[in-house]
């Protein structure tokens, strides 16, 4: 057993799919270590919450990198319904992390181990991501699953479908924008550096959607980046139609060259 000393810094990814199975933390600079905390399905308010907990933990990041995606901002969030739905003690429950029957409730950072470079939520084991020994990952769900090129197409088709519905709706100021807000007022307030990443998107699918709406996208979340003292990261525009499998999500094959230029663009994890 090789025993390595605890790491003086970290850093957290925070965001849905397009982060839980793009970043893959051992091509990430250091020193110190990089956690995956990206979820399937996942919202801000997830994103929230997981900070919450690892500062509770006493686990505070060098640096936060917080997915910043427009459908999320669009969507209305149904967790954060069913939660206001909740009594007193449910929620408490919740808000201390020991539900396991919710879908925002996550594993518990918790069990986290160090030094570990990578996090894999539990919550829904279908989109889990896979690892082997030599901690290689990438969205395993289509391409393993031997699906057919109709198949993507078809869903690509679905996604654009159902992306084009919430165009209008965006920015939509409800529980996720609030929850996205919260996220930035707590790296403020605990002085932790945080990036607001704006992940890639499909060539096919920015010119499906109209580049108003991207105009619109990159405004928005430089405006919020300023009014809360964060980084913005825009690499929206990386990667070629073939690096995508439905115009959001990158297929495994484009992921080492995505995180060269993530962490070139990141740079080293910031000293305490």
């Amino acid at each position: 057993v090789v025993v390595r000393p605890r790491p003086t810094r970290h850093r957290s990814f925070l965001g849905t799919s397009r982060v839980h199975w793009a970043v893959n933390p051992e091509l990430l600079p250091g020193p110190g270590v990089n956690y995956n905390f990206g979820l399937a399905a996942g919202t801000p308010v997830e994103s929230f919450f997981t900070l919450q907990r690892l500062l509770r933990l006493g686990r505070k990041p060098a640096q936060v990198v917080l997915e910043g995606w427009w459908v999320n901002i669009a969507k209305r969030n149904e967790s954060t319904q069913w939660y206001a739905m909740l009594g007193p003690s449910e929620q408490r429950q919740l808000d201390g992390w020991r539900s396991t029957t919710r879908p925002w409730a996550l594993a518990d950072p918790a069990s986290l181990e160090w030094p570990v470079t990578y996090f894999v939520p539990r919550w829904n084991p279908r989109f889990a991501r896979t690892a082997d020994k030599n901690n290689r990952f990438g969205w395993t769900a289509p391409e393993r699953a031997n699906h057919s090129a109709a198949d993507l197409a078809l869903h690509y088709q679905e996604v654009l479908q159902e992306h084009q519905g919430v165009v209008s709706t965006f920015p939509r100021k409800e529980q996720n924008l609030a929850a996205f807000r919260a996220t930035l007022a707590l790296c403020r307030k605990e002085r932790i550096p945080c990036v607001v990443l704006m992940a890639p998107n499909s060539p096919a699918y920015r010119k499906a959607l109209g580049g108003e709406l991207w105009r619109k996208e990159a405004a928005f979340w430089s405006s919020l980046c300023k009014e809360f003292g964060a980084t913005l990261l825009d690499l929206s525009e990386w990667g070629e139609d073939r690096d995508f499998l439905d115009g959001t999500h990158l297929r495994t094959a484009a992921l080492p060259s995505y995180c060269r230029t993530l962490s070139e663009r990141l740079g080293p994890i910031p000293a305490p």
